[in-house]
């Protein structure tokens, strides 16, 4: 099966490379090629029809993130991605069917957000992915901080330290959390 269309999304110190790949008229598939590879390789979930997946980051492990649907339902979640076809399903909050994975550092610590819909709209939680517990980084916050949510985390690197975006008083803010502080 070859995937005709491709972005990377995430690069590794060795090369490898994560990314998302389709064919015309069907679902974003996960892929990645490392540099002996003379192509992608579809790493996502092959079962169902209606499977659809990225791969967003890779750590210098080799841990490469992302989300993918089962094939089941419409909802995709945040997942560790095997390489092989198939994935570690890091799940989503009460409330928010979907979520995604958006970084991993070296240490194994994940980030992303979940999201789902309310009478205002589209609302998202972010979090932290570690030792096996989804954890709301709202939870991580002093009471008074002043912020209302975070909404998405977008980087973690190796110290720890985590950047993404919510509401701060009111406006929407970047934020860095140092979670070993």
């Amino acid at each position: 099966y070859r995937l005709a269309f491709a972005g990377a999304n995430g690069i590794s110190n060795r090369g490898t490379i994560v990314s998302t790949a389709y064919n015309l008229f069907e679902p974003f598939r996960a892929a990645m090629a490392e540099r002996k590879d003379e192509a992608i390789r579809d790493i996502s979930f092959q079962e169902g029809r209606f499977v659809v997946s990225e791969a967003l980051s890779i750590n210098d492990v080799g841990t490469m993130v992302g989300y993918s649907s089962n094939g089941k339902d419409g909802s995709a979640h945040a997942v560790v991605f095997d390489g092989a076809g198939g994935f570690t399903d890091l799940g989503t909050f009460e409330g928010m069917p979907d979520s995604v994975a958006t970084d991993v550092s070296d240490t194994g610590d994940i980030v992303g957000y979940a999201y789902g819909f309310n009478d205002e709209g589209v609302v998202g939680t972010a979090f932290l992915y570690r030792d096996g517990t989804l954890i709301d980084l709202m939870s991580m916050l002093p009471k008074g901080s002043g912020w209302d949510s975070l909404v998405r985390a977008d980087g973690v690197n190796n110290k720890g330290q985590i950047v993404g975006a919510g509401i701060y008083r009111g406006e929407y803010r970047a934020f860095l959390i140092d979670t070993k502080a």
